[in-house]
């Protein structure tokens, strides 16, 4: 497992413990994927403008960043399962 995972994974858990009641996951994954959708078209003409047709392997690493992102954010929202669970042992 990748060591930014875990990070998030934890960080997930804590935000889900320390706050109270129950965390907005749809919200999370909406900004997400805006903030994806708003980053890939600013490199897709950024590369075009700046590094004169970069090729399909700007494109490809562009991809591969927001499947990263969008891997580390599921690992968030399941530790903030996992804390709300916490949670609720605590009461």
């Amino acid at each position: 497992m990748d060591v930014y995972a875990i990070i998030a994974f934890l960080m997930g858990v804590a935000l889900g413990f320390l706050r109270r009641g129950k965390e907005e996951r749809a919200k999370i994954l909406e900004v997400l994927v805006t903030s994806m959708f708003l980053g890939l078209i600013s490199a897709i003409a950024l590369s075009y403008l700046v590094l004169d047709d970069a090729g399909l392997g700007e494109f490809v690493r562009t991809f591969g960043l927001v499947v990263a992102a969008i891997t580390y954010v599921m690992f968030f929202i399941a530790g903030t399962y996992i804390g709300d669970i916490l949670e609720k042992f605590r009461k």
